[in-house]
């Protein structure tokens, strides 16, 4: 069974570190909310299969995240993120402006000096979703989807439900 760590989107990439740990402290709340201690037991479904530990750090300040809608939004870019990372290889190289139908951009190798505006490898886009009840995971998946749709291939959408926790994933070339 592979550990899936939190603290892992801490490091992921060229994306400023302050966004990177915002998503991993929501994915944190969230998890605490939900009296989980870890590790928990966390299923992947969908294009990505698998059974997973999920293992975090508690987060001691949890001030400013009293908008659970808001802390579950970043939270799925997070698990989004971590899950195309660990089980797909993925790294990120920019986040998107929203309307494109997606939220990051990844790749399968960055070099430094790349220009984040035109990634030199084939690109990779993430839609992710996240939630805090198990009942709106496949409806905030399929909202994905359709989101999606009018991006170029290469599409993850990931919907991450904190109540369980488990996530949603698929796919389209």
């Amino acid at each position: 069974m592979k550990e899936v760590s939190i603290e892992t989107i801490r490091s992921l990439g060229v994306i400023n570190d302050n966004l990177l740990n915002t998503w991993a402290d929501a994915c944190s709340v969230l998890l605490d909310y939900r009296k989980h201690k870890a590790p928990v037991s966390f299923e992947i479904d969908g294009h990505i299969k698998a059974t997973s530990q999920l293992t975090w750090e508690p987060l001691q300040n949890k001030t400013g995240y009293e908008d659970l809608e808001q802390t579950a939004e970043f939270a799925g870019y997070g698990m989004g993120l971590l899950l195309v990372n660990i089980f797909e290889g993925l790294v990120p190289v920019s986040r998107r402006a929203k309307g494109d139908g997606v939220d990051i951009v990844c790749s399968k190798g960055v070099e430094e000096n790349d220009n984040f505006l035109q990634p030199a490898f084939e690109s990779f886009y993430i839609e992710a979703k996240g939630t805090r009840n198990k009942s709106n995971v496949k409806p905030q998946l399929n909202s994905g989807i359709k989101q999606s749709s009018k991006a170029p291939g290469n599409v993850h959408v990931i919907s991450t439900e904190f109540e369980t926790p488990s996530a949603l994933t698929d796919f389209r070339k």
